[in-house]
């Protein structure tokens, strides 16, 4: 590698191996990207890489016998590599000089058919030990769930000075961008039918979705909620009856939900989750033993539950009905329903106040509220007259907001549009109805965010929550209040 890059001038002395580094590394950078097309590498890369691979074949082509040579052979490339990166010895001790990545290196941890049970993995990790006293660091990244098996127990490990914890591991690396892509919301020219929109719902969260949407042509951006689906649900298809991971995933994406398991079989099912159903790993101690999972605010996946789990749940404002003898093949159970059955199980921490079955009874009139039927000619919630027909303003055209009165319509057993009120800032008010105080008021939400601090509770983060379709579940202990659902008078966000 170091005599592909030595047509990189020379550089002084005078100059910190930092500087060098930068120079060395943007060079060869340029050099590997030179006459890349899309589906079609350079000249410069192609070349590079066939130079690697006829020297890995040249090499298991040697006898076993010489092994040894080539062993040497590893360290003296290091150490020639080093000497020419940092002539000067400049670095520090500490600090690597040259990051080996390996990307989607799950595959290297497949077990490999043959005489010996080895993996490339094991092999490869094995070879980085006898250069171990180099300032050359190695990255092995991953987007599967399984990652114990790049840090397992010490006592699951083949190796002996690992078993016994001569050698230490390092803890994994858990890191997930998000909103990254999202487009900023400005002081003017917002709507809630555009932030209720498919276009900026998909922009939030991970990356994935958003990168996706940006490079897909007019039919799968239309399709980007079946897309989502698929990875939510684990499942090229929309399937007609629901697993019981796939059914804690919808409601993970939508409420949120803590584990507390107490047997291995439990840890199983929330490594399931973030393996296949897009749950998110924050920390992972080393072996697994330990782990700390979640399901972030991403509207879209909210978005994909709503439509499994929502649209079999009411039609036209009421309750579909489902017949006893397709009850046993559909496999759907109704919000709380399904909460009670994973609660069961004990792996769930669903609060201590309650709070978790409010939720889901709010959040079940929300899903209602959005099936009630229009009135001829009435226009859906939500519709201004800004912005067009395209899925950048389609948030009222979805029935993804719903009136304050239609909530409460589909909240409660017993009308409460002709009250009045019991306490008031001026006698005036007293005799005011409350769909007529509540006129013009929109609510958007299809998932919740659990707060963790009193200071949340104000107006500036509650019309944040409401750009991205989230009710808010208080803090614990926090006065007065435990959830909180933003109202909109009118459809236009105001920043103050």
């Amino acid at each position: 590698e170091a005599d592909n890059v030595r047509q990189v001038p020379a550089v002084t002395g005078t100059r910190e191996v930092h500087e060098r580094m930068s120079l060395l590394a943007s060079e060869f950078r340029k050099k590997m990207s030179d006459g890349m097309e899309f589906g079609q590498h350079g000249e410069y890369r192609a070349a590079f890489y066939q130079s690697v691979i006829e020297g890995a074949k040249n090499f298991v082509k040697k006898d076993s016998r010489i092994w040894g040579q080539n062993n040497k052979t590893v360290k003296t490339s290091a150490e020639e590599l080093i000497r020419f990166l940092d002539p000067w010895k400049k670095a520090r001790p500490d600090e690597p000089l040259v990051i080996l990545c390996f990307d989607e290196a799950h595959m290297l941890t497949m077990s490999v058919a043959g005489e010996y049970d080895w993996t490339r993995f094991s092999e490869l990790r094995r070879v980085l030990r006898m250069i171990v006293g180099w300032p050359i660091f190695t990255l092995f990244l991953s987007t599967v769930g399984k990652l114990e098996q790049f840090v397992p127990l010490p006592q699951q490990e083949t190796s002996g000075r690992l078993a016994i914890r001569e050698l230490g591991l390092f803890a994994p690396i858990v890191l997930t961008p998000f909103d990254i892509l999202a487009e900023r919301i400005s002081k003017s020219n917002w709507t809630l039918q555009r932030v209720a929109s498919t276009h900026h719902m998909a922009h939030l969260g991970r990356p994935l979705f958003a990168a996706m949407y940006d490079a897909g042509d007019a039919d799968f951006q239309q399709d980007i909620v079946k897309f989502a689906g698929t990875k939510l649900l684990h499942s090229k298809t929309h399937p007609s009856s629901l697993t019981a991971m796939q059914s804690l995933a919808c409601m993970g994406v939508r409420i949120p939900i803590h584990f507390h398991p107490t047997v291995p079989p439990d840890m199983v099912k929330e490594r399931i989750l973030v393996g296949q159903h897009l749950r998110l790993l924050l920390y992972a101690g080393l072996g697994f033993t330990s782990m700390i999972t979640t399901c972030a605010s991403e509207p879209l996946l909210a978005e994909v539950a709503y439509r499994v789990l929502g649209t079999r749940r009411w039609s036209a404002g009421e309750a579909v009905m489902i017949a006893p003898s397709e009850r046993g093949a559909q496999k759907f159970s109704p919000p709380l329903q399904a909460v009670s059955e994973h609660l069961r199980d004990s792996y769930l921490d669903l609060g201590t106040r309650g709070e978790t079955v409010a939720a889901v009874l709010l959040l079940d009139a929300r899903d209602r509220a959005t099936t009630f039927p229009l009135a001829p000619n009435e226009l859906p919630p939500g519709t201004d007259d800004g912005g067009d027909k395209t899925l950048r303003y389609d948030g009222a055209r979805e029935r993804r907001i719903v009136t304050v009165s239609h909530f409460l319509k589909a909240l409660l057993a017993k009308p409460c549009h002709d009250i009045t009120p019991l306490e008031y800032h001026h006698v005036q008010r007293a005799e005011v109805r409350l769909e007529t105080a509540f006129k013009d008021c929109f609510i958007y939400f299809n998932h919740y965010i659990k707060a963790t601090s009193f200071e949340v509770v104000n107006q500036a983060y509650l019309r944040l929550a409401i750009s991205r379709g989230a009710a808010l579940i208080c803090a614990d202990n926090q006065a007065g209040v435990d959830i909180i659902i933003p109202c909109l008078r009118r459809s236009a966000l105001s920043w103050c």
